[in-house]
């Protein structure tokens, strides 16, 4: 094993160690990655689309979904679906499911 090597995995260890619990699931934690959820993710229908852990409501989105008075939960899975999935750049049935997905979820 040359010293870079050595060095490699020294680093890697420190930094595995070193991380927060925070930092290591916070892809476990994504609500949305796509239009998919992570068994357990729970949601009541006055939450905040902001609050929604992810990368599928980006800034611009948020913007569109408030121009359509769309700002909770509640509000997205009780929208139509033509027009989330026009704003999520996705097809109609694949609003509807991700919809009904998060419907499920809610409490």
């Amino acid at each position: 094993m040359t010293f870079h090597t050595s060095l490699a995995i020294a680093i890697v260890t420190l930094l595995a160690i070193g991380a927060s619990p925070d930092a290591l699931t916070a892809q476990d934690k994504k609500a949305i990655p796509g239009d998919t959820f992570i068994p357990g993710d729970a949601f009541t229908p006055d939450t905040g689309l902001r609050e929604i852990p992810g990368d599928t409501f980006t800034p611009m989105r948020l913007r569109q979904f408030k121009g359509q008075g769309i700002v909770t939960a509640g509000d997205l899975v009780s929208a139509d679906p033509a027009m989330v999935g026009r704003i999520l750049e996705i097809a109609p049935d694949r609003a509807r499911q991700m919809q009904k997905k998060m419907r499920a979820s809610m409490r």
